[in-house]
C-alpha cells in the first residue's frame, strides 16, 4: 500500500474519531445537566483521549506526504 493510501486511510479514520468524539461530548453534557457528573467527567475524558488518537494519526498523516 503506498504512503498516499495509508495517509488518506489515517485521516478517515482521524475524521471518524473527531466524530465519535464529538458525539461522546454531546452525551456527557446531557448527563451533566442530568445531574450525573461523575459519568459525564469519565466520559469526557473518553472523548479527549479519542481527539487525542485524531490528532496523532493527522500528524502521522501528514508525516506520511511529506516523506513521500
Amino acid at each position: 500500500m503506498a504512503n498516499t493510501e495509508i495517509g488518506l486511510l489515517l485521516r478517515k479514520k482521524a475524521v471518524e474519531a473527531v466524530h465519535e468524539s464529538t458525539e461522546m461530548l454531546k452525551q456527557a453534557f446531557a448527563l451533566r445537566r442530568a445531574g450525573n457528573p461523575e459519568k459525564a467527567e469519565s466520559l469526557r475524558k473518553a472523548a479527549q483521549t479519542k481527539r487525542d488518537n485524531s490528532v496523532w494519526l493527522m500528524r502521522r498523516a501528514n508525516k506520511l506526504d511529506k516523506d513521500s
